[in-house]
């Protein structure tokens, strides 16, 4: 009988992704957007992932990351009533949880450029490891996932590495013997991170 439990799982977490990025999405299209623009927002749903573009009033042109922004409503009382009725957390999460729950939708992470249209695309990379070559095993994806956010997934290493679910726990179970890996958090929402002072 074949178990369904993480695959149901990782479901989920990534359901749980989708409706956190689309409201982030979204959320921003409204706050951020530059009314007087006839530019009409956008946003696209297929199957190399979501998109979005809206007319902006941009302090600075380029791309946004997570330490490299500027966080500051462009409709400040539209920002505000967002955060009363609870569909906006903090100046600045915004982007922030973009970068977060990336990973679990589609292994990579968002591409967000700023300009006089605002465009995001959040990327569905299915099988980017392999795609690249045979040079990236599903360990190396594990700890350059760490490395540059911080923390692991099963599904963002299964996306990226184009393996299943079972076949990331099966490795991530062995690092943690190891004392490679450390896991954090319930089944849930079990993420994997780098012990303390350690380079790998």
């Amino acid at each position: 009988m074949p178990d369904t439990s993480h695959a149901r799982m990782e479901l989920e977490a990534h359901r749980a992704a989708i409706d956190v990025i689309c409201r982030e999405l979204i959320a921003n299209t409204l706050i951020h957007r530059e009314y007087t623009s006839p530019f009409p927002a956008k946003m696209v749903i297929d199957v190399d992932g979501i998109r979005t573009e809206n007319a902006s009033r941009p302090r600075f042109i380029g791309p946004l990351t997570p330490d490299r922004f500027n966080p500051l409503p462009k409709n400040p009382i539209i920002a505000d009533f967002f955060a009363n009725i609870g569909r906006a957390d903090t100046l600045g999460s915004g982007t922030r949880n973009l970068f977060k729950y990336s990973w679990a939708y589609g292994g990579a992470q968002p591409m967000l450029t700023e300009g006089d249209v605002f465009e995001a695309s959040i990327p569905i990379l299915k099988g980017a490891a392999s795609a690249m070559g045979t040079s990236f095993s599903v360990d190396e994806v594990i700890f350059q996932m760490m490395r540059d956010y911080g923390y692991a997934t099963v599904p963002g290493v299964a996306a990226i590495a184009d393996v299943t679910g079972r076949t990331v726990r099966r490795h991530i179970s062995a690092l943690v013997a190891e004392g490679r890996v450390v896991a954090t958090g319930t089944t849930r929402s079990r993420r994997y991170l780098l012990p303390p002072e350690t380079d790998q």
